[in-house]
C-alpha cells in the first residue's frame, strides 16, 4: 500500500519535524512505502524561518542564529521522501493520513487550508491519525462549513486530546478514536543519536516560544541559586546565557544531560518525559494539560504563579517507572487501533 502523510513536516520548530518523523518510521516499520505531501516550496518554508521583516528590528537581531537553524534543519527535512500535493492521483497513493499536529486548529490561517480536511486530495482513501484542533473551540469550527463538509468524507478519524474529541462528535455525529501522539506510538530509541552537547557547564534548560516577565525572573533566580547556566534550544531567547541549535534528532541528548527542563509546549512535555527529565510546563493549552493527564504527570504544570511553587513544581520526584507504564499501554492501544485501521484499508484495496 502506497500511503502519503499530510501534515506540517517541514515547520520550524523540533515538535513538527519529530511527529512527522516518528509517523514515518511506524509506518515504513509495518511494511508501507511511505511519502509526505509537500503543500509548500522549500522558499516558503525558508521565510518561515526567517520570520517577517515587519519588525525589522527584530528580525536582524535573530537573522544570524535563525539562518544556521535553516542550515541545520533543511537537510533533516530533505531526508523525508517527498511528491507535491499536485502529483498525489499522478503517484496513485492508496492513503492519505492527515496527522499528526493540530492541523484542524482553526485560529491559525495556515490551518484553514481545504488539504488539511481532505478536499482536494486526491487519493483512493482518507484518514487521521491524531489530529487535534489546537485550541479551537466548537463554535469556532462551526464557522467553516466548508471545513467541517471535508472532515465528513474521510473514511477515520483518529484524534489525540479531549477537545478534538469532542468538537469531532458534535461536528460530525461520530465518536472518533483516540490515540497517542506519533512520538509516542514508536520505541523512544529511534530519537537517540550521538551528539556532543556543546554546553560543559550544568544547566537549565528552556524551551517554548514567549515566555512572559515573571517567569523569566522565576528562571533567573532558579538558575542564580542553583549556578546553572541558562540556555535555550530551537527559538531564540535572547533573556538567556546562551542560545543553541542542534537537529530534531539530537534534542533528546540535550534535555537527558539538562538539570532540569521548563517548557510551554506539547512535545517539550512529551521529550522530558521521554528522557526522564526534571521538568516544569508553563502552558494553559488544553492538548498540553492532555496529555500531561495521559502520561500521569499532570502535577509538572505551574498553577499557582509565585517562586515557591515554581520551585516546588520543578524539584518535585517523578516515578518514572509508573510513568512508562502509563506510555506503554498508551502506545499498546493506540497501535492495535492503528494497526486495525490499515490492515482493513489494505484488505479493501487489494
Amino acid at each position: 500500500m502506497k500511503i502519503g502523510i499530510l501534515t506540517v513536516h517541514d515547520s520550524a520548530n523540533f515538535g513538527s519535524y519529530l511527529q512527522a518523523y516518528a509517523l514515518w518510521k511506524f509506518l515504513t516499520e509495518q511494511g508501507y512505502e511511505v511519502y509526505f505531501v509537500r503543500t509548500r516550496t522549500r522558499e516558503r518554508v525558508r521565510q518561515l524561518y526567517l520570520g517577517g521583516k515587519r519588525n525589522i528590528i527584530r528580525y536582524l537581531s535573530q537573522y544570524s542564529y535563525n539562518i544556521k537553524k535553516y542550515n541545520i534543519m533543511i537537510p533533516e527535512i530533505n531526508g523525508f521522501p517527498e511528491i507535491a500535493l499536485c502529483d498525489v492521483e499522478k503517484v496513485a497513493l492508496d492513503l492519505v493520513i492527515i496527522g499528526s499536529d493540530e492541523l484542524w486548529n482553526v485560529n491559525t490561517p495556515i490551518f484553514r487550508n481545504e488539504y488539511f480536511y481532505g478536499i482536494g486530495v486526491g487519493a483512493k482513501r482518507k484518514i487521521t491519525y491524531a489530529i487535534s484542533c489546537g485550541s479551537a473551540t466548537l463554535d469556532k469550527m462551526k464557522e467553516y462549513p466548508q471545513l467541517v463538509e471535508g472532515m465528513k468524507q474521510l473514511d477515520v478519524v483518529m484524534v489525540r486530546d479531549e477537545l478534538t474529541f469532542g468538537n469531532v462528535k458534535n461536528l460530525i455525529g461520530i465518536l472518533p478514536e483516540k490515540v497517542c501522539d506519533p512520538t509516542l506510538l514508536v520505541d523512544k530509541k529511534i530519537f537517540e543519536t550521538v551528539y556532543d552537547v556543546p554546553i560543559k557547564e550544568k544547566y537549565i534548560l528552556v524551551y517554548g516560544y514567549a515566555w512572559d516577565k515573571e517567569l523569566i525572573r522565576f528562571i533567573k533566580r532558579y538558575a542564580k541559586e542553583k549556578q546553572l547556566k541558562i540556555v535555550s534550544v530551537c527559538m531564540h531567547q535572547k533573556w538567556c546565557d546562551e542560545n543553541i541549535m542542534c537537529t530534531p534528532l539530537q534534542f533528546g541528548t540535550l534535555l537527558k544531560n539538562a538539570e532540569c527542563v521548563v517548557t510551554a509546549t506539547f512535545h517539550g512535555s512529551i521529550f522530558s518525559v521521554l528522557n526522564h527529565t526534571r521538568f516544569l510546563v508553563c502552558s494553559k493549552l488544553p492538548k498540553v494539560k492532555n496529555i500531561l493527564e495521559q502520561m500521569g504527570v499532570e502535577e509538572r504544570i505551574l498553577v499557582s504563579r509565585d517562586y515557591k511553587s515554581f520551585v516546588q513544581t520543578l524539584e518535585k520526584k517523578i516515578d518514572y517507572k509508573v510513568v512508562d507504564e502509563k506510555i506503554e499501554e498508551l502506545r499498546r492501544r493506540s497501535k492495535k487501533t492503528f494497526v486495525g485501521v490499515l490492515d482493513s484499508i489494505n484488505a479493501t484495496l487489494y
